[in-house]
């Protein structure tokens, strides 16, 4: 039995190279019409401002760009509401308007709800009183942070196929995902402390209620993305699990 799997091995590693090379050269033609892909992502903060963050993998460039502009604050929960669906339907036609395809949608779909409710935190500064300013701060630093899960969800759902079949996932962007997820873990605890230790009105604490549970959410969802990359073992890591 290990004479086949010693042969099998053999096979693999001089079939690798050539599989390998045919993914990189797949995507270098694929770099003509995709390397340009550009993420439009409209963060919010109190001054007009642009970052643009790239990340290369398997030879295609993803340009990653955040937008933060200025937004007025709400001076009821009515206009809060009223502000919250007009950013609503902003962010729906972005997406729509996106035309890199659908895997470019998929993840500003995904990070579109953190997108909302960052913006309704920031709007809510006047309402929620003495924390307000706190609670803008910690919006602002999720804000910045969706830069980084966009970067990597975006690296690990470009991963080429053969890669993905001989070295398994992209644990590299499996942890920088892990990372921005341990902070933000952090931040929607000093969300919750404000919360609990300030006095609002029952409809202004259920709006924040709303947004630290998007929040939440979305943590779950990038731990699990990140779970489930960091699992993908590969060919090799299957090897070497059998001879070690």
């Amino acid at each position: 039995m290990s004479k086949y799997i010693f042969f099998l091995v053999i096979f693999v590693l001089l079939l690798a190279p050539v599989a390998l090379a045919r993914d990189e050269t797949s995507s270098q033609a694929q770099t003509q019409t995709t390397a340009q892909k550009t993420i439009k992502a409209g963060g919010q903060d109190q001054e007009q401002a642009k970052e643009q963050t790239e990340t290369k993998n398997q030879g295609e460039t993803i340009k990653i760009q955040v937008q933060t502009e200025a937004q007025e604050k709400a001076k009821t929960t009515a206009e809060l509401k009223e502000q919250e669906q007009e950013r609503a339907q902003k962010l729906e036609q972005e997406l729509q308007a996106q035309q890199e395809g659908e895997e470019i949608k998929e993840i500003l779909r995904n990070q579109n709800p953190v997108r909302l409710a960052v913006y309704s935190l920031l709007a809510m500064e006047n309402l929620i009183g003495g924390i307000g300013q706190q609670v803008s701060a910690i919006a602002r630093e999720f804000n910045n942070s969706i830069q980084g899960t966009l970067v990597a969800e975006a690296k690990i759902k470009s991963r080429g196929f053969w890669q993905k079949i001989f070295w398994g996932g992209d644990k590299e962007a499996a942890a920088d995902l892990e990372d921005e997820i341990r902070q933000n873990e952090a931040r929607i605890q000093e969300l919750l402390n404000l919360q609990n230790r300030t006095q609002l009105k029952q409809e202004i604490e259920e709006q924040l209620q709303v947004q630290i549970q998007t929040l939440k959410q979305e943590q779950d969802r990038l731990t699990n993305l990140a779970q489930q990359e960091t699992s993908k073992v590969g060919f090799f890591g299957w090897v070497k699990k059998i001879f070690r």
